[in-house]
């Protein structure tokens, strides 16, 4: 008697491969978009100086890191006296520091100055239980913060604007 010889059709073979893909695929995808371990969240800082006019000048800043369309990203927005900033980053790094780079101006920004795609605006470096920022193409309106420094704190902590409150 003559047994049926057992071989992988060319459809078995796709089909195989199609699951394959299917399983592994979103594997792949999360590890590629993961935002560097510990960045999530949302970061601000004020900074102020007297006016002329006898009133006080405020900037605020805020930073938004999350997962955005394939990738990470951070929102970075401004609002103060001349200044009405949005942009979109891409945010590269590791857990103990993260580069923001510039990719877009956000829709809804007013004013501000643009970039080219893929400057590096500024970095974030975690320092024991601190945050230092190194300001690169995008920079405060105080020559006085110019410098390295713990201006970011992340929303919930003990920010600057909540010692500002107290």
């Amino acid at each position: 008697m003559h047994k049926p010889r057992k071989s992988l059709s060319l459809c078995n073979v796709a089909v195989a491969l199609l699951c394959l893909f299917l399983t592994a695929s979103p594997a792949i995808a999360a590890k590629s978009t993961t935002c560097p371990p510990g960045w999530q969240g949302e970061y601000e800082w004020d900074e102020s100086a007297p006016a002329l006019s006898g009133m006080t000048s405020v900037w605020s800043y805020s930073i938004t890191i999350s997962e955005g369309k394939g990738s990470c990203q951070a929102r970075i927005e401004g609002s103060g006296v001349q200044m009405d900033m949005g942009i979109l980053a891409d945010v590269q790094g590791n857990a103990e520091e993260i580069s923001l780079l510039y990719r877009e101006m956000l829709p809804d920004a007013g004013f501000g100055s643009a970039g080219e795609p893929g400057d590096l605006l500024l970095r974030l470096k975690r320092k024991g239980q601190g945050i230092i920022t190194h300001w690169e193409k995008m920079g405060p309106q105080l020559e006085q913060h110019e410098k390295p420094g713990s201006w970011f704190k992340p929303v919930g902590k003990k920010s600057v604007r909540s010692k500002a409150k107290q």
